[in-house]
């Protein structure tokens, strides 16, 4: 027997917020994007590991981030989450073992 991957309900404990870009017109004919919320959800926030990049003549650090939510469809690389003054871009979200119980979200995080 084939058991269910399950996540303790204690490892949901980030309240995120998830947000949608909309675009604003500026007072020039143009447009800036903004985000609003969507969404207010419980997740996981797990740090992977970290390296250093490259910028120009400087090193930055980068690490790699994984936020893990209930299933949710219409997740994509546009969308961000906000934890607090924390964002996170998503480069990719996926349902990781196809049983659509868990979106995995492969994220960076914004420094302003």
């Amino acid at each position: 027997m084939v058991r269910p991957v399950t996540m303790p309900v204690g490892a949901r404990r980030k309240r995120l917020v998830l947000e949608g870009p909309v675009e604003v017109p500026d007072s020039i004919g143009g447009a800036a994007i903004s985000y609003q919320a969507i969404a207010t959800l419980w997740g996981e926030v797990i740090a992977k590991s970290g390296r250093e990049t490259s910028e120009g003549e400087r090193l930055a650090g980068a690490v790699e981030t994984r936020i893990r939510i209930r299933f949710r469809d219409a997740i994509d690389a546009r969308m961000r989450f906000r934890l607090g003054a924390r964002i996170f871009a998503i480069r990719a979200a996926f349902d990781a073992d196809g049983t659509r119980r868990w979106t995995t979200c492969l994220v960076d995080e914004v420094i302003p």
